[in-house]
């Protein structure tokens, strides 16, 4: 007969697993020029930077994203956020894959300090600079991919400026395409100053908001944030209306500037999206490379037709 089993004893150094607990980052954003300024405090660590967002939400989830990336992925991490319960990041808590909540009384003061910080820049206020130079012509446009979206603007010099950003109907509103058209005109007048600038875009429904704010009304696309960057894009063109003219023009047609900055406008949201071949110093050396081709074309084209009129 086979002897009974004995239970071995418990070795005494035996503990159960538990959980390493959550480390605590507040996060607070402020509008700036076309994006957000945002500030995160956390127990040992803090974080500052800009983000070109279309909204309050899609800052700071892409500030989330950002602070993992850098901390570590594998890390528990709960974020505390200022939000009314009102806000579109609420309503989409299920597909949120962190620890996201609102802070009690006790955690304000962490709060507290994180908007110390992201204001401790405030935002310049609108101003028109005089205007003392030669019109430049300047193409903007705009590229939607589901939530990856980007802008970009490209000028007869060779000038341009791009940004991708995360886009979705809850942060951006239900015109998310009229949205990127707008930021891609707004940050031309901003980085153009001085100049008379003929605006080309391929969106007519662009063209008429940007000549409504020119005439100073407060309109913006379908339920748009009240925070958005794009009320500081209407401030300064409004500011600036005298020295702006925007036109409508039809998109795809071989018109160089305006196929550069679809060109640039799509690579910022396939960069946005993460595209493997897309590392930093591959997507500026590509985007370089768009605006001075087509620029140059641009130029080529121009001095042609002057030499035929001669």
């Amino acid at each position: 007969m086979a002897p009974l089993p004995r239970a071995r004893p418990r070795p005494v150094d035996l503990a159960f697993a538990r959980p390493r607990p959550p480390e605590t980052i507040a996060i607070a954003v402020a509008a700036v020029d076309f994006g957000y300024r945002y500030a995160a405090i956390g127990e040992l660590q803090s974080w500052t930077g800009f983000i070109a967002a279309p909204s309050k939400e899609a800052a700071l989830l892409e500030a989330i994203t950002r602070i993992r990336a850098e901390h570590g992925r594998h890390l528990r991490m709960r974020f505390l956020v200022n939000l009314k319960g009102s806000s579109p990041l609420w309503r989409e808590a299920h597909q949120i894959h962190w620890w996201v909540e609102r802070p009690d009384t006790a955690e304000q003061p962490l709060v507290d300090a994180a908007v110390a910080l992201v204001r401790q820049a405030p935002p310049t206020p609108a101003v028109s600079l005089p205007v003392d130079r030669e019109p430049m012509t300047v193409a903007a446009d705009g590229s939607v991919r589901g939530k990856n979206a980007g802008f970009a603007w490209l000028s007869c010099t060779g000038h341009y400026g791009m940004a991708g950003y995360r886009s979705s109907l809850n942060t951006v509103g239900t015109q998310p395409v009229l949205v990127a058209e707008l930021l891609a005109i707004g940050d031309a007048v901003r980085e153009l100053t001085r100049r008379w600038l003929s605006i080309v875009s391929d969106s007519q429904d662009a063209v008429a908001m940007v000549d409504r704010w020119k005439r100073g009304e407060a309109v913006m696309p379908g339920e748009y944030p009240a925070d958005g960057p794009l009320h500081v894009a209407r401030r300064q063109i409004r500011a600036d209306r005298q020295r702006i003219d925007v036109r409508w023009a039809p998109g795809h047609c071989g018109e160089p500037l305006n196929e550069g900055a679809d060109a640039l406008a799509r690579l910022a949201s396939r960069h946005q999206r993460g595209d493997q071949d897309l590392h930093f110093d591959e997507y500026r050396r590509r985007a370089a490379g768009i605006a001075e081709g087509f620029a140059s074309e641009f130029r080529r084209i121009g001095d042609e037709s002057g030499r035929a009129v001669g």
